[in-house]
């Protein structure tokens, strides 16, 4: 079944207009990481080519080349804000936390909490009158798969504002949101259910990143720079076994993922005491291998 529900069950208050600050860290470490892939190649160009290149002149090349970048990746830092993001009062950022696992994400360890999705345009006009989704997804807290075939499904129900909705696979769809067009990203596949909604042009906040002011801490509903909805969520009669998981997004008219809240500014309900079972991501993979690298400079240099 096509599991998208309209927006009227929210009934609470809706969207805000802010200002901002960056995409955060996670932008900025892939642009370096890109930049040090670079440089790689470079040294083993020179190094096939069989050309001598005294250390010193290595570094100066090196660091002229480097300057730029770095400006440049810092200056993204500063300026880029999420257009789509999630936020949870009173949450708080996971950062790669061992006993949290290890995706980036915005959590509440809470069974009732308010979910806000922002919609912020940089310079443009943004239209808050578009249908928006919000997904609510479910996977079992010890990290086993439960595809349709694996028994019957049935964890019980979740209330968003004054309406309640059976978590079971009779009322969810399973594989991904959006005809399986939205990212895995660690999640999916998994039971999920979309909410189709929009942002009220009269509801704003100050802008912010939420990766950045994870919680709500510069969420203001006199401020202005983006649109704001408010979720008030209750999973108290959702079976504890399981983590919850939002994703914010729009779609083409094909029902397709258009543009969609990155997955470093998602959300996620982790009961206190769950066990975190996601894949990790590639940037965990990745700064293991800078590691590496670093050590093979090291040792080419020593034999140099």
């Amino acid at each position: 079944m096509n599991a998208v529900v309209s927006a009227v069950f929210c009934g609470g208050q809706e969207a805000v207009c802010l200002p901002d600050i960056g995409r955060g860290p996670l932008l900025f470490l892939r642009r370096i990481l890109r930049f040090l892939n670079e440089i790689m190649a470079l040294t083993v160009t020179i190094k096939n080519n069989n050309r001598q290149m005294d250390h010193s002149k290595m570094t100066k090349y090196l660091f002229s080349f480097a300057l730029p970048i770095m400006i440049f990746a810092f200056g993204s830092h500063v300026n880029a804000t999420p257009r789509l993001q999630l936020d949870i009062l009173g949450g708080h950022y996971n950062s790669h936390d061992h006993e949290e696992g290890s995706e980036e994400t915005i959590i509440s360890n809470d069974e009732q909490f308010t979910l806000l999705a922002l919609l912020t345009g940089h310079g443009q006009r943004i239209p808050p009158l578009e249908n928006y989704f919000l997904s609510i997804s479910l996977a079992p807290l010890n990290g086993s798969a439960f595809p349709p075939d694996a028994g019957v499904f049935d964890a019980g129900s979740f209330d968003i504002g004054l309406n309640s909705y059976q978590a079971d696979e009779s009322h969810m769809s399973f594989g991904a949101p959006a005809n399986n067009s939205l990212p895995s990203h660690g999640i999916y596949d998994r039971y999920f259910m979309e909410f189709m909604f929009d942002f009220d042009p009269g509801h704003t906040t100050t802008r912010y990143n939420s990766e950045d002011h994870a919680g709500g801490s510069l969420f203001n509903e006199s401020g202005n720079g983006s649109y704001f909805r408010k979720f008030d969520i209750n999973l108290s009669s959702l079976s504890r076994d399981y983590d919850v998981h939002f994703d914010l997004y729009n779609k083409r008219r094909n029902g397709n993922v258009y543009k969609f809240a990155p997955f470093s500014h998602d959300a996620e309900y982790r009961p206190g005491n769950g066990e975190y079972s996601q894949v990790p991501e590639p940037l965990t993979i990745a700064l293991l291998g800078l590691g590496f690298i670093s050590i093979g400079f090291m040792r080419s240099r020593r034999k140099k």
